[in-house]
């Protein structure tokens, strides 16, 4: 799995970035949480495409929840990676718009960290990251 790839927190259609494939034996999975702090309210959002850009397969949740966005990405891309472990994938990418929750994630973050204990429960049920 590579967790390498974000885009730098701008919209797609702001910036012009497009939808770019994965090597053609990976699949990609997007993820994307939306934030309504006022309702506490967290939508999470992933996909997942192949080379050619077919969607695979797909999923969305909404919650209550008091987490700020920063927490609410690193969720996402959690609930991205739980969601391609339980459609039986092995090998794919993961990308979102968060360059810096990508970079924490990969650099690893301690327990006392604002989400440190998502990430020691992502290791424990899934035994750690394989990020090469």
């Amino acid at each position: 799995m590579d967790l390498g790839t974000a885009r730098k927190g701008r919209r797609k259609e702001d910036s012009g970035d497009k939808w770019r494939p994965p090597n053609q034996r990976l699949l990609k999975i997007n993820c994307n949480t939306s934030f309504d702090k006022g309702k506490r309210r967290i939508g999470f959002g992933s996909i997942i495409r192949n080379a050619k850009g077919r969607v695979v397969a797909c999923c969305s949740q909404v919650c209550e929840a008091n987490f700020d966005l920063e927490t609410a990405k690193v969720m996402v891309v959690w609930k991205g990676i739980s969601f391609g472990r339980n459609c039986g994938l092995d090998c794919f990418v993961v990308e979102m718009d968060s360059e810096t929750v990508i970079n924490n994630i990969v650099k690893g973050s301690n327990s006392d960290s604002r989400y440190g204990c998502i990430l020691c429960f992502q290791k424990s049920q899934h035994g750690g990251l394989d990020l090469s």
